[in-house]
């Protein structure tokens, strides 16, 4: 866990889970943005506020780690939320020493092993095909997937197929609500 004193409020970044694991999460977040499961009313963030009897209150908020490019989605319920909080607590940060981890995984289980068959030559001709159809819709160069492990491939396909999208790590919930609530505090 990091903590940052910002005056009188803190700022929280929860890292409790191994990297991959979060890979896995946001692989899967993403494939269900991609399918149309996650999609939520376009007015509504999923915003849970817990009340203590003694007067204690927290807000719970789902997050979506890529987010166009725009806050749109930040609804005035948030904003006021993150205006009268004093302590943050987020799932992962996303930028610096962490996302220099998240690469590190990457580049050290997320590639097949030198001499090992490439990526395609290990699927069913079926699943082949569409490794290939996927790179091609997504005019990713011929190759580009060959070394990859499964897993990271198919994150990776997603990945660029959310970005085309216009969807972004700089504009996911994390991002927003870290530079929001730094900027509420000052």
């Amino acid at each position: 866990m990091v903590s940052v004193v910002l005056g009188k409020r803190r700022l929280v970044m929860v890292l409790s889970r191994a990297v991959h694991v979060v890979c896995l999460a946001l692989a899967f977040a993403l494939c269900c943005v991609q399918a149309g499961y996650a999609q939520a009313p376009d007015d509504a963030v999923a915003l849970w506020r817990l009340t203590n009897p003694s007067g204690g209150s927290a807000v719970l908020m789902g997050t979506v780690h890529l987010l166009p490019n725009d806050d749109s989605w930040a609804d005035k319920r948030l904003r006021k939320a993150v205006k009268q909080a004093d302590l943050l607590v987020i799932e992962a940060k996303t930028t610096g020493k962490d996302e220099a981890k998240v690469k590190a995984f990457a580049l050290e289980r997320g590639f097949r092993p030198i001499g090992a068959p490439a990526l395609a030559d290990t699927l069913s001709p079926e699943d082949a095909t569409r490794l290939r159809q996927a790179e091609g819709a997504l005019n990713i160069p011929v190759g580009m997937t060959a070394r990859m492990q499964p897993w990271f491939a198919a994150l990776n396909l997603t990945l660029a197929s959310v970005m085309q999208q216009g969807f972004s790590a700089e504009s996911g919930a994390e991002s927003w609500l870290t530079d929001r609530f730094e900027k509420d505090g000052e």
